[in-house]
Parts: C-alpha cells; structure tokens; sequence
C-alpha cells in the first residue's frame, strides 16, 4: 500500500466534530469518579496534549495560562487559557468535596487529583483508556476504533490545520520535530475526496427554467388587455347593437308585404 494512500485511510480514523461532541455530551453526564472524562476530553482537544501530559497539569499551570513540557529533551509551550476556566472550576468542586475547607489549596495540586495535598495525578493512563472503552459506541454511532486517547491530539491538529492555523504553529504546539510530520493531516478523507470529484465531474443540474404561462384564447399578439381596448369594445357592442336593429326592421318589413 503507496503512503499516500496509507496516510488517507489513517485520516479517515479521525473523529469528527460531531462525533467529539457526541463525546462530550456523553462524558459531561457521568458523575463521581468518572466525571473527569469530561475534562480530559475538553483538554485534549484544545490543546492536543498527549494523554500523560495531561494528567499532570497543575492548578499553577492553569493560573499562568501555559505550561511548559519536557518530553524526551523537545521543550514546547503549550497554551491554557482557553481550558484554564473550566479546570480550575472542576479542580475546585472535586477537591471540596474531598478536603477539610480549612486546607488551603495547594499551588502544585494537579488537575486530576482527589486531594489538595496530592504529589501526584490520581489517573493513570490506562485509567482513561479504560473509561474509553466504556462508552456506548453503537449508541452514540461512533466507531470503536476511534476511542482512544491519542485520537482527540489528532483531532485537535486536524483541526486547527482546517481552520487556518499556521503549520509553524500546529507543529510548535503539538511538539512534532518537523514539519514533514504534519503531512499525514493534510490529506483529505475518502469522503471529502469523493465531494471534490463531484464538484468537478457531477455538477449539480441547472435550475429549472422560468416558463411563460400560455396565452388565453383570443387574445392576439401584441395587444395588451386593459384600459386600451376600451374603445374597441364599445364599437364592437355599438355593430353589435345595430346589428339588432337592422333584423327587427327586416322582420317589421317582411310582415308589411304579405
């Protein structure tokens, strides 16, 4: 199988926009525990950090509005202020119900944590992973394939390259080492392949043509009906008229002769 071929049928794996809504709307109804599915999603596809990234944002990272990663000596600075609001909301709602109101909060609490005091994320991964696999994928018309963690980094890039966002950027914030690596996101699905071939060789049909309503009987060409007949009318019923009298006369005549 040629590459280009390869990276469409990879492409067309990705979630879509409904489908991530799907997603939310699913995960924003389950409570407890398992609430922070939710979150997790939120981040993922706004920021398109990968899923251990994630678990380990801290309350200080979301104050800043950014946060610095490390992964394997690539240093990259990640945007949070778009996320920054609803973590900081549903860090605060779990900890309160798990922590004495005296405590004050900790700054290096992470996101995922039960308890202020915490030194690490309360999720591992495979914690996610499993919660993914949970979800009613038959129900929600989402294929199976397409619920795991590192598909909401996709659909973050893929995205964002959609709307307009420079590749510099794309690559800068996702922490790919070159800009070659971005490539697979440019190719369109089999779907948006088979519209653009549409477009070119299945035109829609032209609109359908205006047509003039038939004439009435009588009327001839060029003669408009209206006030301008008026006089034509008049004479007509005036010879119409003397027409009459002309046949009375002739009757009155032919009673004279006999």
């Amino acid at each position: 199988m040629s590459p280009r071929v390869q990276a469409t049928l990879i492409v067309d794996k990705f979630l879509t926009e409904k489908e991530v809504d799907k997603l939310l709307h699913y995960s924003s109804r389950l409570t407890g525990i398992q609430s922070a599915l939710y979150i997790y999603i939120y981040i993922a596809i706004h920021t398109g950090m990968r899923v251990s990234e994630i678990l380990n944002l801290t309350i200080d990272d979301m104050k800043q509005g950014y946060v610095i990663i490390n992964n394997k000596g690539k240093i990259r600075s990640v945007p949070l202020s778009i996320v920054a609001a609803k973590c900081i909301e549903y860090h605060n709602n779990n900890n309160n119900k798990t922590s004495s109101p005296s405590s004050p909060p900790s700054p290096s609490s992470y996101i995922f944590s039960t308890n202020r005091k915490s030194t690490r994320p309360v999720f591992l991964t495979s914690t996610i992973h499993s919660w993914l696999k949970q979800v009613p994928y038959k129900k929600y018309k989402i294929p199976k394939e397409k619920l795991h963690t590192h598909n909401f980094r996709h659909y973050f890039i893929s995205t964002s390259i959609k709307k307009g966002m420079k590749p510099l950027t794309v690559k800068n914030i996702s922490g790919h080492s070159s800009l070659d690596t971005l490539s697979i996101y440019y190719n369109e699905t089999t779907t948006e392949l088979d519209n653009e071939i549409r477009k070119v060789h299945c035109p829609p049909p032209p609109p359908p043509q205006k047509v003039s309503p038939p004439k009435k009987r009588g009327s001839k060409p060029g003669v408009k009906r209206g006030k301008y007949n008026k006089p034509l009318r008049d004479l007509t019923r005036a010879l119409q008229e003397q027409k009459d009298e002309n046949k009375k006369l002739l009757q009155l005549l032919s009673t004279l002769t006999k």
